[in-house]
């Protein structure tokens, strides 16, 4: 009898002590560093064919071109939405857009709007800061597909400067500048 109950006793201690677990804790640091992120997606301008008629009617000319940009920098804690720099630079242009045929040349302007079919259009500066932009995110995914464009460029030249232009094709390079600040 003895032998049986040192059995039972030994088995009850050694299930007591097995089921008691000891609590420890510990402090873990989770570090997320997610990197500053602006893209841009999907720009085309069509080619401005300017007619007889706009020539000698003096009507602005112009051309637009809508595009996805995709940020996440949130700049002013405070914005509801992320924010970019936005800018243009012109190879021909020393401070302002330059279209050239050899000599010659015509000035137009570079605005932008928000949005694939905006309201009103701001103008771009060539080489000054650049706007400040604080729009809607579009998620990178879908960032470039005509679905989320959230920018729309328009080049524009004046009517009035057209008729003192020798007839020939024109070109410069824009360079379009999305940037972090």
């Amino acid at each position: 009898m003895l032998k049986n109950n040192l059995i039972k006793g030994l088995c009850f201690l050694i299930f007591s002590f097995g089921a008691r677990a000891s609590m420890d804790s510990a402090n873990v640091d989770v570090n997320v560093n997610v990197n500053e992120m602006v893209e841009m997606g999907g720009l085309t301008i069509p080619y401005l064919n300017i007619s007889d008629n706009e020539v000698k009617g003096g009507v602005d000319v112009e051309a637009t071109g809508s595009f996805c940009v995709y940020s996440n920098v949130y700049r002013d804690l405070g914005a509801p939405y992320p924010q970019f720099r936005l800018g243009a630079t012109s190879a021909n242009g020393n401070g302002s857009f330059i279209s050239q045929n050899g000599n010659y040349q015509v000035e137009y302007t570079v605005l932008y709007g928000l949005g694939a079919n905006p309201t009103g259009f701001n103008p771009l500066v060539e080489e000054g800061l650049p706007s400040l932009i604080t729009m809607q995110n579009i998620p990178s995914s879908t960032c470039g597909n005509n679905l989320a464009d959230n920018i729309t460029l328009k080049i524009k030249i004046s009517g009035y400067i057209l008729p003192t232009v020798p007839a020939g094709s024109y070109s410069d390079y824009l360079m379009i500048n999305i940037t972090n600040f």
